[in-house]
């Protein structure tokens, strides 16, 4: 069919890419990064669904409250904005339209004064505690270095002499039965074949 075979058709493929949420402070500035391999031809940065700036080969412009102080950088498409205000808190995104249309999205949170200072000990917090793990774990290991040897020296120690106890214990042992064996032979030997010598037994004392 010449009727469609005239007919082009543009096929878009889409590639989303979420960022890491971004911290800024109320007044401040933040800038959302964008990392290209080229130049884009055309950016268009949305918050939600509403466009914030955009940029093509002839023109930029911004929009809404964004205009005099947001702006795109020519060279990467970085956006950045100043004066950041509460309602700035939200999802930014970049779509970036070249042979695809690649999308890039941020979550931006703007802290006020309030919010920083107590971000601060939230922060200092999160630092102290793999650090002092890592302390603790580091001093147990050097301990049980330390102890390994000397348990080792105790126990090598400690096993000779047992066994030497128990050899002791029955070599004693076997010493006094036959001492005592003998002795009891020899007693035996010695009384009369009747049995007890009377002269040996003290007389009963009359009361």
């Amino acid at each position: 069919n010449k009727v469609a075979a005239a007919r082009s058709v543009n096929i878009f493929f889409y590639l989303f890419v979420i960022g890491e949420p971004i911290l800024g402070l109320i007044n401040g500035t933040v800038t959302f990064e964008l990392k290209l391999d080229e130049i884009p031809k055309e950016i268009t940065w949305k918050f939600y669904e509403d466009k914030v700036c955009e940029i093509d080969s002839t023109s930029d412009v911004c929009f809404l409250s964004y205009n005099g102080r947001a702006n795109i950088n020519k060279d990467n498409g970085s956006l950045t904005i100043s004066n950041l205000q509460n309602n700035d808190t939200g999802k930014y995104t970049a779509e970036i339209h070249q042979t695809t249309v690649k999308e890039f999205t941020f979550e931006l949170e703007v802290l006020g004064c309030h919010s920083h200072i107590g971000l601060i000990p939230a922060v200092i917090f999160m630092i102290l505690i793999p650090v002092t793990a890592y302390g603790l774990f580091k001093a147990l290991s050097k301990r049980r270095k330390e102890e390994t040897p000397e348990a080792e020296k105790l126990m090598k120690a400690a096993i000779p002499a047992a066994n030497q106890a128990v050899e002791d214990s029955i070599s004693h042992g076997v010493r006094w039965e036959a001492g005592e064996s003998s002795s009891a032979r020899e007693a035996a030997t010695k009384l009369p074949r009747g049995g007890i010598e009377l002269s040996k037994v003290a007389p009963l004392e009359h009361t």
